[in-house]
């Protein structure tokens, strides 16, 4: 009976622990996403900018498509 307990012990350490790397991991790879698309947003000019920001609660937020429309910054 105690070596079940300790192995339920040993798994429920394991796995919380295994829980806590996961999420601070995450937590990291959202800022080095928001330092890169911050260091990309700064080449643009301000004009640009403005065309390339888009609000979160802006309903343009959410229509895009792999194919590009002509709103936003295009190859020219």
């Amino acid at each position: 009976m105690k070596r079940i307990v300790a192995i339920v012990l040993a798994l429920s350490v394991v796995l919380s622990a295994t829980a806590a790397w996961s999420y601070f991991k995450l937590a990291g790879t959202g800022e080095t996403m928001m330092e890169a698309a911050n260091k990309y947003l700064a080449m643009f000019s301000a004009e640009q900018r403005a065309k390339a920001v888009v609000a979160f609660d802006d309903a343009k937020r959410v229509d895009w498509h792999f194919i590009p429309k002509a709103d936003g910054l295009a190859k020219g």
